[in-house]
């Protein structure tokens, strides 16, 4: 099947696992589909994955763009709090 135009049904269903951020099970759900290889089948995943960020970007709305989880903040965030509590202690204890 590989270079023929995916189906409506195997592209609903590419669609669904990419705006859920299963980019992996995308990539799986294409290669069983197509047969075409994982560089092949993760190219194709990516390709489409531009086209509907710039077609549907609303539904993207809960993941970033760059694929991080934004959890860096939190753990500056906890670094931050531990820090005062330390030298707030230091600080009574002197």
């Amino acid at each position: 099947m590989a270079g023929e135009p995916l189906s409506s049904e195997l592209l609903g269903r590419l669609s669904d696992a990419i705006f859920q951020g299963r980019k992996i099970d995308a990539i799986k759900i294409h290669r069983e589909a197509t047969g075409m290889g994982l560089r092949e089948s993760k190219e194709e995943v990516e390709a489409i994955a531009v086209r509907l960020r710039q077609s549907h970007p609303e539904k993207f709305a809960l993941s970033r763009p760059d694929g991080g989880s934004g959890c860096l903040g939190a753990v500056v965030l906890f670094i931050s709090a531990a820090a005062c509590v330390t030298v707030t202690v230091h600080l009574l204890a002197g």
